[in-house]
């Protein structure tokens, strides 16, 4: 019952979008409104609304099952009390703790529990070409279902959004089939995510580099030179954008040395520029937690991904996990439950991964 939980989790948390139903907003709204008290109809916060519901029901179905490994990563649990200590100082963040423990619950189940890693592989390989074909309509200015925010995004609605989940879904899905690869690719260089690119570079570098002389040297030279000329034909675009985010970045390290050992609470992190506009995130999830938690909080953070990183012996999900860390570089994606979703449960299965025995094929490769 947990693999169907998070199958249809992963199939439809990116994805969930209400369009113009007024009955299924307002419903979603209306639980928003009972729990905190404010009525707020963007998409983001819709789409948080069923996240944090179809949580409740992963939760309740792990807590019927039975356990298959003991949560050992200290560092985890020391950030989420930090975190819980931090609301003291600001209580203001109660809110966005509560996404936190719910996320770190679904973290925890994934990570203990007994799961079908194909299952969800399937699950991922279908939104990802959901988004494909709903791309290549949009660059044919064919709009199914409503128009993308940004660019060409998919079902994702927003181009950046797009180009990190098809990167992060190109080693897994490589894991099942090398040729259907192809999909998550096209879709990621439609998305003209420059972060994405970059980072499905060095995850499908790491994936595939003990597979260079199997697969031969100039397959994987090719494979990796479709990435870089397409990065090379629009760094223009990409470094109009980088300077963008460079000014965002001093602006959000400037501020945060001033509380740099504890940060200024569960709160977003915003700044004003006349002539680029207004940020409401310091396009790093590095630098949010930096600023909310200061240099306590980043460190258990790190110190968590790190030990994961150091003791998995799964290469598809430590490659998947690899892209999803390097496009926080760039890119708040903590902030978005299209994508934070899917990355708990990724690293939840790299959590996993620690204690794993299965000889399955696909989580070994």
């Amino acid at each position: 019952m947990l693999t169907i939980a998070l199958t249809a989790f992963l199939l439809f948390s990116p994805i969930f979008m209400l369009g113009g139903n007024a009955r299924l907003n307002g419903a979603f709204v209306g639980i928003q409104y009972y729990k905190t008290g404010i009525l707020n109809f963007e998409n983001n916060a819709i789409q948080g609304q069923f996240n944090s519901l179809f949580i409740y029901l992963i939760v309740f179905l792990a807590v019927l099952s039975r356990q298959r490994y003991k949560f050992d990563n200290k560092y985890f649990i020391l950030f989420l009390l930090y975190c819980f200590v931090g609301l003291f100082g600001c209580p203001k963040g109660i809110g966005c703790f509560e996404n936190i423990f719910l996320y770190f619950l679904l973290y925890y189940f994934v990570s203990t529990g007994k799961t079908n890693f194909r299952f969800l592989s399937l699950a991922i390989f279908f939104v990802s070409m959901l988004n494909t074909v709903f791309a290549l309509g949009q660059f044919f200015d064919i709009n199914w279902l409503f128009k993308p925010v940004s660019g060409i995004g998919g079902l994702m609605r927003i181009s950046n959004h797009l180009g990190i989940f098809q990167a992060l879904s190109l080693p897994i899905i490589y894991a099942l089939n090398p040729y259907l690869a192809f999909i998550p690719l096209l879709g990621l260089m439609l998305s003209k995510c420059a972060t994405a690119i970059l980072a499905s570079i060095v995850g499908m570098s790491y994936l595939l580099w003990q597979k260079r002389h199997k697969m031969g040297i100039v397959n994987f030279l090719a494979f990796v030179s479709i990435f870089l000329v397409f990065a090379i034909r629009n760094y223009q675009w990409a470094i109009h954008k980088l300077f963008i985010r460079i000014w965002v970045w001093k602006q959000c390290l400037v501020t945060s040395f001033h509380r740099i050992l504890n940060g200024y609470g569960l709160i977003n992190y915003t700044s004003v520029r006349a002539d680029i506009g207004f940020f409401s995130h310091p396009y790093s999830i590095y630098l949010a937690l930096l600023y909310s938690t200061g240099i306590i909080g980043l460190m258990f953070f790190s110190l968590a991904v790190i030990e994961n990183f150091r003791k998995s012996r799964n290469r598809v999900i430590k490659s998947s996990c690899l892209i999803m860390l390097i496009c926080g570089l760039t890119q708040t994606w903590i902030l978005f439950p299209r994508l934070l979703g899917i990355s708990v449960v990724l690293f939840g299965l790299l959590e996993r991964s620690k204690y794993e025995n299965d000889k399955d094929k696909i989580y070994r490769r």
